[in-house]
């Protein structure tokens, strides 16, 4: 019997650009594109016999808003999905999605707090097929630093999209002793 869906997407990308910068053991929170690009096919299929009506009107009048909008939709869904890590000392925060790639350290020692929540403002981005609202925002002494990671999800029994979640990002980071405030007890 089915209960619930449950898959682990995982982003080698990720991988790749840790091992590069030499973070090759480390423990990677994934917040992979690929989901965001699934649960899109998924919303497109589900449209489809209303899509193959429009298509040809919106093909015929109006295809470059079409293309901006999926060229919109990915931009937003770039910035939105950033995975994490904690390696030897360091919380890594990874964006291997371009024009977005790139790999910032902090340094556990130098991280005041950490807070895991929800962001009011991400309900909009529905629109592009972003149905996630969850931010990890790093306190440090040069400031604050919020990055989204809308397809890492707070533990759901099975029903999660990757194998490690914001649950278990909370853990780690209190096993490395930061304060983390984690907005979903």
């Amino acid at each position: 019997m089915l209960i619930g869906f449950s898959s682990e997407f995982k982003d080698r990308r990720v991988d790749r650009m840790l091992s590069k910068n030499e973070y090759p053991n480390s423990t990677i929170f994934y917040t992979p594109i690929s989901a965001w690009l699934f649960f899109l096919v998924m919303f497109l299929v589900l449209l489809l016999p209303i899509l193959v009506e429009a298509i040809p009107i919106i093909w015929e009048s109006s295809w470059e808003y079409l293309l901006l909008y999926l060229c919109c939709a990915y931009l937003v869904a770039a910035y939105l999905h950033n995975s994490f890590a904690i390696a030897e000392g360091e919380l890594l925060v990874i964006n291997p999605n371009f024009p977005f790639r790139k790999v910032r350290s902090y340094p556990l020692s130098s991280v005041l707090s950490v807070q895991i929540a929800q962001s009011r403002w991400l309900s909009i981005v529905w629109l592009f097929g972003s149905l996630g609202k969850n931010f990890v925002e790093i306190r440090t002494f040069k400031g604050k630093f919020r990055y989204y990671c809308t397809s890492l999800d707070i533990d759901c029994y099975d029903e999660n999209q990757t194998r490690l979640t914001l649950d278990d990002f909370h853990v780690a980071l209190r096993q490395e002793e930061v304060s983390v405030d984690f907005g979903f007890d």
